[in-house]
């Protein structure tokens, strides 16, 4: 996948992909009575499969381009009388990457994304860990991850952590 290495983006990523999994994650779940702990009020599985076209500038240098993927997610959510939720997913899919510099590579292969969140009356703790495998159009090899942790306590940042490696 084409890659930028500028903090700005790899923030402006961070927000997106945290906003998308908050916004999945508010879809998938259901409301729930308001009561005290206790064993749980529902759970559920859900899967989705799709594929989508996104803008895309990575975390590991190169320009912006365009992503193809086709993926297929697996949500498991419990969420219990009290108001906390917590929801388990992964994402696993295949990419194209189309770079808008035409003088760049472009790169397709498989990635997976795996996240926790916890979602309490009080805040909120999203975990994640993408992992991209891949082959740029001349045959080297693409890989990079990038690890997000996100805490919210009585409407506080406590925690926004932000880990590439390439």
């Amino acid at each position: 996948m084409g890659v930028s290495s500028t903090t700005e983006k790899g923030n402006d990523m961070k927000k997106l992909m945290i906003t998308a999994v908050l916004a999945l994650t508010a879809l998938a779940l259901p409301a729930t009575a308001s009561a005290h702990k206790g064993p749980p009020v529902d759970v559920f599985t859900d899967t989705v499969k799709g594929s989508a076209v996104l803008p895309f500038a990575g975390p590991c240098g190169g320009g912006p381009g365009t992503v193809s993927v086709e993926f297929h997610d697996v949500f498991h959510v419990t969420a219990f009388a009290d108001g906390h939720i917590n929801v388990l997913a992964n994402q696993t899919g295949t990419f194209e990457f189309e770079p808008d510099d035409p003088t760049e590579q472009s790169s397709s292969g498989r990635y997976r994304q795996a996240f926790r969140e916890g979602v309490a009356p009080n805040g909120v703790q999203f975990h994640s860990t993408f992992t991209a495998n891949g082959k740029f159009e001349d045959g080297s090899k693409l890989k990079f991850t990038v690890k997000s942790t996100f805490v919210v306590s009585n409407g506080e940042v406590r925690v926004d952590r932000f880990e590439v490696s390439c």
